[in-house]
């Protein structure tokens, strides 16, 4: 009996983890996305202020074509960046589960966060020497934006889920 209950409360915690592995992916990629492209129109927009008062044909083309490639970014990062968020999110959230679940009443709120963090740090490590070996060159502004930015947001996400799955159990 008791057995039971526990092999429950398991599932549930590891359905919980996935989904809210799932939500937290899809909120911090959507909220990244967001940044980028206002980080692009802000560079657009500078650019063709410092560029037209030695090229003002070049500043109005700047003007015009800016804001049409960042409403063809915005469709992009639906595909780039939303679903892979999410999928990587799933999957994060799961891993976190595990440990959460398993020692659960032993845990504490710090640190069923520090075991989100340190999951989601190992995933983000993988990711990093992945993409490391693809790219070996890559630019400081890539590095940055693609990179070590997402990283810190995916540790401080995991954080945030295991502490949410640590609460969600009490």
């Amino acid at each position: 009996m008791l057995s039971s209950a526990k092999d429950r409360l398991q599932s549930s915690i590891i359905t919980r983890g996935a989904l809210l592995g799932a939500l937290t992916g899809l909120s911090v990629s959507a909220a990244y996305a967001g940044l980028l492209i206002a980080f692009f129109l802000a560079t657009v927009v500078w650019g063709a202020v410092t560029t037209a008062p030695n090229h003002p044909e070049d500043a109005a083309i700047m003007l015009l074509v800016g804001p049409a490639s960042a409403g063809f970014m915005f469709i992009c990062a639906s595909f780039i960046g939303l679903l892979p968020g999410t999928l990587l999110g799933t999957i994060i959230g799961l891993l976190i589960s595990l440990p959460v679940g398993l020692f659960g009443p032993r845990l504490t709120a710090i640190g069923a966060a520090v075991i989100g963090g340190l999951v989601s740090a190992g995933v983000v490590a993988l990711i990093h020497i992945l993409l490391i070996n693809a790219d070996p060159d890559p630019t400081l502004r890539e590095y940055l934006l693609l990179t070590i930015i997402p990283g810190f947001l995916c540790i401080g996400a995991g954080g945030w889920v295991g502490w949410k799955l640590w609460k969600g159990s009490k």
